[in-house]
């Protein structure tokens, strides 16, 4: 616990800031494995819509995007701490 103007800051291990979760040791494992849970739960919603074309817009939408979406803060990590993005991507197309 750190004390800062009388006011008690409880350490924690992780974070989120703009739905993306920061560990303490910027891993990103944590953030990289909510990602790839949230593209495959999705992904099993999904198969319920038989039409191809409306599928596949909503994988765009619901799926690509979501992967997408700060993958800037991927970069510079070794291959093992994001790789697992590419499975939902994969399974999408």
């Amino acid at each position: 616990m750190i004390r800062l103007r009388q006011v008690n800051i409880e350490l924690v291990n992780c974070i989120q800031d703009l739905g993306v979760l920061l560990d303490s040791s910027l891993t990103m494992c944590q953030h990289v494995a909510k990602v790839t849970s949230t593209c495959f739960f999705r992904l099993r919603r999904l198969c319920r819509i038989l039409e191809i074309d409306a599928w596949k817009q909503l994988v765009r939408a619901l799926i690509l995007t979501h992967i997408d979406y700060c993958n800037s803060a991927l970069a510079g990590l070794p291959n093992s701490n994001w790789y697992c993005t590419v499975h939902p991507r994969l399974a999408a197309t």
